[in-house]
């Protein structure tokens, strides 16, 4: 089955290779360390390179304890995707920078394709490199640049996922649209569909318009899981339906202006305000709101 693999994706058993080198060429040198590599960041071993390499080649041996004086360093993503560093070098004076560093790391980006979780880590390695070597304001650069890449990939991934969830609804009512046309009828006559029935689809259609049009302005955040997306795109489709059945409601009644009237009874009057009601999400609370004092001056 390796074999197999190796033949039809070469790429990867050639990077595994590289990584698994790194790796052992990384052990050798911090023998008292667990090192689970993934991607090598940042290394500095010179110390422990002139005590391996100080005896013979036939006696050597892993380096088993930090060289005197070493000021030696690793910065590395392990293989479950998480950012990590090994230092003989005292960091009393960075503390607060690498716990802002190591803070940031743990923002939640597992939910994101490995590749843009590996282009985070990267990023916030380059910090953490910076801060070991003292280079407190170039660290703190790469902080910020690193938050930033984070939070547009999280909208991104966020967007993604609720136009996905619409896909099941939008393509029912392209359906619906193609096998019952006079739903979409714009002639101002009377049509052979109830008007419940066509206000909810419009209702639906206007939901549609408005998440499709606010993705690109909301503040989102794929971090709260895909099924949490999931569920808002079907409410939102849901609440789109009934906001346009109860705005036709509404006018039907006594108490709407006297212009629905004449608008309310065509199939079209009945389209606009579905889709009206679906697009917009305070204008069913606004006409109850001014609906309200003309019934208890009643």
């Amino acid at each position: 089955m390796s074999a197999l693999l190796n033949k039809l994706v070469p790429s990867l058993a050639e990077r595994e290779a590289r990584r698994t080198a790194t790796e052992e060429s990384i052990r050798m040198l911090w023998k008292e360390e667990p090192i689970d590599l993934e991607e090598l960041i940042s290394l500095e071993d010179a110390a422990r390179k002139r005590v391996l390499t100080s005896v013979p080649e036939s006696e050597r041996v892993p380096v088993s304890a930090p060289p005197e004086a070493s000021e030696d360093y690793l910065v590395f993503i392990d293989r479950d995707l998480d950012l990590d560093y090994i230092t003989d070098q005292p960091l009393q004076g960075q503390s607060a920078l690498v716990a802002e560093i190591c803070s940031v790391e743990n923002l939640p980006c597992k939910h994101l394709p490995k590749s843009e979780v590996i282009a985070f880590k990267r990023i916030l390695g380059g910090a953490l490199t910076c801060a070991i070597e003292g280079s407190d304001e170039q660290a703190r650069v790469q902080v910020k640049k690193a938050k930033d890449y984070l939070s547009k990939r999280v909208t991104e991934r966020s967007r993604q996922w609720n136009l996905l969830c619409c896909l099941p609804v939008v393509s029912l009512m392209a359906w619906l649209a193609y096998k019952h046309p006079g739903l979409l009828d714009l002639s101002v006559g009377d049509s052979q569909y109830s008007s419940w029935l066509i206000a909810a689809f419009f209702g639906t259609l206007g939901a549609f318009v408005s998440m499709v049009q606010k993705s690109g302005s909301r503040e989102l955040d794929s971090a709260s899981g895909f099924w949490l997306h999931l569920i808002e795109t079907y409410i939102r489709f849901f609440s789109g339906a009934i906001s346009g059945v109860v705005l036709v409601a509404l006018c039907s009644s006594a108490l709407a202006p006297e212009v629905f009237e004449a608008v309310l009874p065509s199939a079209a009057g009945t389209q606009v305000l579905g889709f009206i009601a679906g697009f917009s999400d305070r204008l069913i609370p606004s006409i109850v709101s001014k609906y309200q004092p003309e019934r208890e001056s009643e």
